[in-house]
């Protein structure tokens, strides 16, 4: 639970990588909630507990949970949130690949297993980062 669903930022720096999304709630749709990021998109996520419009939400966002993709590719599934970055350093780690991806207003950290592959891409270029809405987690604060 401290890992999946920690209730605070400071919590969840405690315990493995993550990035905060930061965003004003525009709209609430039964469970899920929809806030609109510094960059202007709008990113989906489970409105749970006190959330309502206008109110500023942390979305807590784990490295593992995140995907790449080519910007402007066709989206295989549009219930995804999606939103458009520049890769700003790729880190080798052994098994793990670690990108930073400057996106949403904030600085996302995406990891996938090194499995070789295609070439990876390169720091400056345009890539999409992408996730389910139920794998950003609401926190109290930013961490």
């Amino acid at each position: 639970a401290l890992y999946e669903r920690p209730a605070t930022g400071f919590v969840a720096s405690f315990v493995g990588d993550s990035s905060f999304v930061e965003g004003r709630v525009v709209a609430i749709e039964g469970e899920r909630g929809i806030l609109v990021a510094a960059s202007g998109e709008l990113v989906r996520f489970p409105a749970r507990g006190e959330r309502t419009l206008g109110s500023v939400v942390s979305l807590l966002l784990r490295p593992e949970k995140l995907a790449l993709e080519s910007p402007g590719a066709p989206a295989a599934n549009t219930a995804l949130n999606r939103v458009q970055g520049v890769l700003r350093d790729v880190v080798y780690l052994g098994e793990t690949i670690a990108y930073r991806v400057e996106a949403a207003g904030a600085v996302i950290l995406v990891k996938h297993q090194n499995r070789g592959g295609p070439a990876r891409p390169q720091p400056g270029t345009a890539v999409d980062v992408v996730w389910s809405p139920e794998d950003g987690v609401p926190v109290a604060d930013g961490g």
